[in-house]
């Protein structure tokens, strides 16, 4: 049983308006200070250039060939819910190592993974949903049919 077409239609409008909205500085600077919170990692001046650094890099994060290749063109900036389960994945993940934030490097490929989820996901909302305009077709075919029509089946 397929959801009905409203369903699917809300769910890729949400899937696609999180994609392509792009955050503000103010919203990665906050989601990076989020990560290093939730590391237990201390506010200072080495911290506060790194949430700079890496929101600037989350803000300027040019899609690889990988992303490129997988379906509609990401968005050359991470969106907030591609950063969300990147950091709660490090925070699972990530052994400290005396107080210092994960390298940069390491939570721009996390990132872009997830990013390529999420294009991934709106790609198999489509599917769905044209799977079930075809599925409609072919009921209405099939009732449009004489009863005793063979199908081969």
């Amino acid at each position: 049983m397929l959801p009905p077409r409203d369903k699917i239609a809300a769910a890729f409008q949400v899937v696609n308006d999180a994609i392509r909205t792009e955050p503000t500085p103010k919203q990665h600077q906050l989601m990076v200070g989020l990560l290093l919170d939730g590391l237990f990692i201390k506010a200072g001046d080495d911290t506060d250039a790194y949430i700079q650094t890496l929101s600037w890099c989350l803000a300027d994060a040019a899609p690889d060939a990988c992303e490129r290749s997988s379906g509609p063109k990401p968005p050359p900036w991470i969106p907030i819910p591609a950063l969300a389960p990147a950091a709660r994945e490090l925070w699972l993940t990530y052994r400290g190592n005396f107080g210092r934030p994960p390298p940069i490097p390491d939570v721009l490929d996390l990132c872009t993974r997830y990013r390529k989820d999420l294009g991934m996901l709106r790609s198999d909302i489509v599917s769905v949903r044209r799977t079930r305009h075809r599925l409609a077709k072919i009921v209405r075919a099939t009732e449009d049919a004489s009863p005793d029509e063979d199908w081969g089946i």
